[in-house]
């Protein structure tokens, strides 16, 4: 459910949605078996009592567009979850120092968040090179708890839900030259450390730690139907680094806590040509 009203000759907009969904377990989450991951050195249990989650989503957004191509966008959300689905260590059923998990449904969790969203593009700028430039600016900031019933199984009510992160920001730079038939592009991203899989009181939740990306892309259309496309992801090379608070202080320190994974993905790089029949 979607309602929005416009004013200021709709420059801007005001919205009020509702919204429900269902996330169905995937196959290996209710497999009655494992599974063995060898990137990892993980073994993942099905667990087939799992049941479907479901999902509702109010928003609150207000919409301004100064220009055709400028955006300011704000909203605040809301997600209830029922029965959320997650992954959860397996205390002491490793082996070889493989580590297990399996899959659980909580009992409920609550999300609240805040989104910005800006885009500007300087087209009417006397600056060359600044008239062809826009940028853009998107931050989430979320808080989630989670409950997980009267069968707490030893873990902690007191905590978020499991993968989210308390906070993403997306931005970038583009540089597009009509005239020339080039366009540059510089991306970045980072959201902040998230449960990658829940522990116990006895055995810490094990976070993924925040990681920084940058990617750039360029291309070029010729006369004659052929573009070329470039580009290299990951350019800072962040490291991936999975940390469990093993001094339960509360606090994660990259030096001293305990280090679960630790590995580099490297950067990518791509070149493409394509051909437009027309």
């Amino acid at each position: 459910i979607n309602t929005s009203y416009s004013f200021m000759e709709n420059k801007m907009v005001a919205r009020v949605a509702y919204g429900m969904s269902v996330n169905n377990p995937e196959f290996r989450e209710i497999a009655p078996f494992g599974f063995y991951d060898f990137n990892f050195n993980f073994t993942y249990a099905g667990n087939p009592n799992l049941v479907s989650a479901s999902i509702h989503h109010a928003e609150v957004k207000w919409e301004y567009y100064p220009e055709t191509s400028d955006v300011i966008n704000f909203s605040v959300f809301y997600k209830r979850f029922i029965n959320p689905i997650e992954v959860v260590i397996i205390q002491g059923a490793g082996s070889g120092g493989a580590k297990s998990f399996t899959y659980n449904n909580a009992k409920n969790a609550n999300l609240y968040g805040a989104e910005i969203e800006l885009k500007r593009a300087f087209t009417k700028s006397s600056n060359k090179i600044l008239k062809n430039t826009g940028v853009m600016l998107n931050a989430t900031y979320l808080i989630s708890n989670i409950f997980l019933g009267d069968d707490v199984k030893g873990q902690s009510n007191n905590r978020p839900l499991q993968g989210q992160s308390p906070y993403v920001i997306n931005s970038g730079i583009f540089y597009n030259n009509q005239e020339k038939n080039y366009q540059i592009n510089l991306m970045y991203n980072v959201s902040g450390k998230k449960i990658m899989f829940v522990g116990s009181q006895d055995y810490p939740d094990i976070y993924e730690m925040p990681r920084h990306t940058l990617d750039l892309s360029a291309s070029y259309q010729f006369p004659k139907n052929v573009e070329i496309t470039a580009g290299i992801s990951d350019i800072l090379q962040s490291k991936v680094l999975w940390l469990q608070d093993g001094n339960n202080d509360g606090k994660f320190d990259r030096k001293n806590d305990q280090m679960i994974q630790k590995y580099q993905p490297g950067s990518v790089i791509n070149l493409g040509v394509k051909y437009n029949f027309k």
